[in-house]
């Protein structure tokens, strides 16, 4: 999942859940979505940072700024709980970063690609899908 829908999860959750509860709501939230297809990313950060693919990326870091920003405009008394939520809902994505470079992490990585069974090269059309659905929730709660 692109990190614009896990960052529009996490900042709808930041308006629906009490707060001691957003990071923990959000992590949870991060595999739900993970679970349901998506597109097909590279298998690894170099991969992923070369062309074309890299212009994705940076779209979906803009694109994730833009709308944590939106977050923010809709609920501007929230900001600190829209950053929380944001923050945790990518947070599981940021330790693909530690991917063979820490052991422990090694059962978790291999939690994360069995989660993400339905990642496909057509799973851009129902990014696009859910990034729609998320934002109309979000402007339905303001």
């Amino acid at each position: 999942m692109n990190a614009l829908n896990h960052a529009l999860s996490g900042a709808i959750i930041a308006v629906l859940v009490p707060a001691p509860m957003i990071p923990l709501v959000a992590v949870a939230t991060h595999f739900v979505l993970d679970a349901f297809p998506h597109a097909k990313t590279p298998d690894n950060i170099r991969d992923a940072l070369k062309r074309p693919f890299a212009y994705t990326f940076y779209s979906d870091i803009a694109l994730t700024f833009a709308a944590t920003l939106l977050a923010w405009y809709l609920f501007p008394d929230k900001l600190w709980l829209i950053l929380l939520g944001v923050s945790f809902a990518i947070l599981p994505d940021l330790l693909w970063f530690f991917n063979g470079k820490v052991a422990w992490l090694k059962p978790y990585f291999k939690f994360a690609l069995w989660i993400q069974w339905a990642e496909k090269p057509w799973g851009w059309s129902l990014e696009i899908l859910y990034s729609m659905i998320f934002v109309v929730v979000l402007i339905g709660l303001s």
